[in-house]
């Protein structure tokens, strides 16, 4: 079976953009890339928090019955995390994680896709980065208050 690798990038408490609207363009790209993949196993690949957009992402993969995975540092460790079925903590800082984070889809060897939802500066590098590899980016920075 085919499978395509979603990458969900990008931070924002309710201080930095409005949640529900977060949410509503998670489930835009989420039903664009389900709408060109119809057929393909998705897997969304966020920053293993539940906050924030990370846990948009991951309640609307878990509805459609996505594989869920994530990565982050060993700071996350003081926080609440969604359960995924593959968890990767890298490094020590915040960040650390990039890296890996961005290179679980580009060498997956299957599409790719990024969605970054109200930037910050490490979502920002990651969605370039992904830019670069051929990615195809969903890009709502613009959500920022």
């Amino acid at each position: 079976m085919k499978k395509v690798v979603v990458l969900v990038s990008g931070y924002c408490p309710p201080t930095v953009v409005d949640e529900t609207l977060a949410r509503a363009r998670v489930v835009e790209a989420f039903d664009a890339i389900a709408k060109a993949h119809p057929e393909a196993q998705i897997e969304v690949v966020s920053g293993l928090t539940n906050v924030g957009v990370m846990v948009h992402a991951y309640e609307e993969g878990q509805k459609r019955d996505w594989r869920l995975a994530g990565y982050a540092c060993q700071k996350a460790a003081g926080y609440d995390k969604f359960p995924v079925a593959e968890e990767h903590i890298v490094g020590a800082n915040w960040g650390d994680e990039s890296n890996d984070f961005v290179n679980h889809a580009i060498n997956s060897g299957f599409p790719f896709y990024m969605v970054n939802v109200a930037g910050g500066k490490q979502a920002e590098r990651e969605t370039e980065i992904v830019r670069q590899a051929g990615g195809i980016i969903y890009n709502f920075i613009s959500l920022r208050k």
